[in-house]
């Protein structure tokens, strides 16, 4: 880096300093939180005293283009190309086009949460067509735009490397809503937003139990969803706390979801209702894993005379939970997409590579 005085211009020499300093930092789109020359440094490459050196990295502090950690250095800050003029926008990685995910009601609300941070933020979320190398050097390469990062909303983790993701060191992703094993192996440059099953699972067990109920059956689909097993760990555990014990033939699982609808999950639901019933056990409430299963589970019993309590989760679909006037818990879906916007601007910054999202418990 050369840093030019020219002694016969108007323009202070620091303030000559900074602009120097600021066409370094777009020029070579640097990313967030990237160091630049200290002090010291400044002043020898531009023959100028440290005084006047620390003048023009204070200006840049003040305009937003960088910030300073003490005994740590200067670094560019995150909402630095706003600050320079430029529109900053975030990448969605996403199974669905913006059309198809308006059927989906999951990825829909997350989306709301990323549409509002947007706007109070001023970052404009696009949807990523193609691969992640060609949109991410095409951001990188425009004058207009500027990355500040990519989010994850689909359940990329199943068919997707996250180590993958070391290719792009210094982009920052989020992945939202689905939890994954050893997560916290996934490379420095990602962090998860997960919804918190395990406390909303330990919610509607302790829920059911402070309604008198003692018997219980588990209803769950879809071995491998991590969040599923948050969920019922929390179910046992709260059971546990109460001295409750649930008999292992009354802990269900309805397979794998594949090519299943909302009708196909509902279904399920009243397929492991039939089990419990059959398999010779008694129990007077059922915790389920979401409002589908909770939904078939309940129409069965209101068809077929037997008075079984009935908790969903998620309230993704509130019509279910009302119809059949069933509790459930409620996922704060659109506070994870503005926990994303959150992180991926830099307003918060995470202290953990996971953050949580507490659910709470719709009773009835």
């Amino acid at each position: 880096m050369l840093i030019e005085e020219r002694k016969s211009s108007a323009t202070p020499v620091y303030l000559q300093i900074k602009k120097q300093l600021r066409d370094y930092i777009v020029s070579n789109k640097l990313e967030p939180d990237a160091p630049i020359p200290n002090v010291r440094q400044v002043a020898a490459m531009a023959g100028v005293s440290l005084r006047t050196a620390d003048l023009a990295m204070i200006a840049l502090i003040e305009d937003g283009v960088c910030y300073r950690r003490p005994k740590k250095g200067t670094f560019v800050a995150h909402n630095v190309f706003s600050n320079m003029g430029q529109r900053r926008v975030v990448g969605i990685n996403c199974h669905h086009s913006f059309q198809e995910m308006e059927s989906n009601l999951l990825e829909m609300a997350v989306y709301r949460g990323i549409a509002e941070k947007g706007q109070e933020l001023k970052i404009v979320p696009f949807f990523i067509t193609g691969g992640l190398d060609e949109n991410i050097d095409f951001y990188r390469n425009s004058r207009e735009m500027a990355l500040s990062g990519i989010i994850l909303l689909s359940d990329v983790s199943r068919d997707k490397n996250l180590d993958s993701l070391k290719a792009f060191p210094n982009v920052r992703f989020v992945l939202i809503n689905y939890d994954m094993a050893n997560f916290s192996d996934a490379p420095d440059n990602i962090v998860g937003i997960f919804n918190d099953d395990f406390s909303g699972g330990y919610q509607a067990a302790e829920y059911m139990v402070s309604k008198g109920h003692r018997e219980f059956a588990v209803f769950s689909y879809d071995v491998e969803d991590e969040n599923y097993h948050h969920r019922i760990d929390g179910f046992l555990q709260a059971l546990s706390d109460s001295g409750i014990k649930i008999h292992p033939d009354l802990i269900l699982n309805g397979g794998s979801p594949t090519g299943r609808d909302a009708k196909g999950l509902i279904e399920i639901g009243t397929e492991l209702m039939k089990r419990a019933l059959g398999s010779g056990q008694r129990f007077n409430a059922v915790l389920c894993v979401n409002d589908f299963l909770a939904f078939g589970a309940k129409e069965y019993c209101r068809s077929t005379g037997n008075d079984i309590a009935v908790i969903g989760y998620d309230n993704l679909n509130p019509e279910l939970s009302q119809r059949l006037s069933f509790p459930t818990i409620a996922i704060d879906f659109c506070s994870m997409g503005r926990k994303a916007l959150e992180v991926l601007s830099g307003q918060a910054a995470p202290s953990q590579k996971i953050i949580r999202i507490s659910p709470r418990l719709i009773p009835r």
